[in-house]
């Protein structure tokens, strides 16, 4: 028989003021090597959305926040439909990728910071649900995206 275990011991990662002017939504989660919490969520300022990022403080905790909280890509967008994903990778590495518009893009946090560009993975379908991106990783660090795309003829 197998048992789950759930930490009732929390915090909030990323916190709004409102639901109309400074929220966040449509989390993911993961842990890094080093057991360290990550959650991605789009934010919203009531007009833009963009992608932020936080870690937790402690390995295998999340009862505490690190102070910064990472703003991964611009802030420019003004169409609600932006997805985020996050992937654990080696050596306490990360990679963040949303799905935003008509684009995916991404970024990697090299173990102590984010790298400073945004990557353009693909174009895809234009402010669609058709166009999240889901991901993982292999033991090489080899990174995977599944999303669905248009061919016009």
């Amino acid at each position: 028989s197998t048992s789950i275990t759930w930490d009732l011991s929390w915090s909030t990662a990323l916190l709004g003021t409102n639901y109309t002017t400074n929220y966040y939504s449509y989390p993911s989660i993961t842990q890094d090597s080093s057991g360290r919490i990550w959650v991605i969520a789009r934010y919203s300022d009531g007009t833009k959305y963009w992608i932020k990022a936080r870690r937790s403080l402690n390995p295998n905790s999340v009862s505490s926040w690190e102070s910064t909280t990472y703003e991964l890509s611009d802030s420019s967008n003004t169409s609600g439909v932006v997805f985020p994903g996050i992937i654990p990778l080696s050596n306490n590495k990360v990679y963040a990728f949303w799905y935003r518009h008509n684009a995916i893009e991404g970024k990697l946090f090299d173990g102590t910071n984010w790298n400073s560009n945004v990557t353009n993975i693909a174009t895809t379908w234009t402010d669609s649900y058709l166009g999240i991106p889901s991901g993982l990783a292999d033991s090489n660090d080899k990174i995977y995206l599944a999303y669905s795309s248009v061919s016009l003829l």
